[in-house]
């Protein structure tokens, strides 16, 4: 299964990032609170969100954020 990935949003499309290429496609595409950094699979020609694994890609790297700038 692919994961897609919001890296930005750029006027009426949205930047997703899937193994590290890039794809823009149509912000109505995906469901209207979809935000940067949301993960989504493309299941029969949509963006399904994927809240649980967003959440803890975000936790993950709030973690690694943690440990790099605890010793500053």
């Amino acid at each position: 299964m692919s994961l897609y990935s919001i890296d930005r949003f750029e006027g009426g499309l949205a930047v997703l990032l899937c193994g590290g290429r890039e794809l823009a496609v149509k912000r109505e595409l995906l469901p209207e609170d979809a935000a940067e950094g949301d993960l989504f699979r493309l299941e029969d020609g949509r963006y399904v969100h994927l809240p649980e694994q967003t959440r803890q890609r975000r936790r993950e790297a709030s973690l690694r954020l943690k440990k790099l700038t605890k010793d500053r």
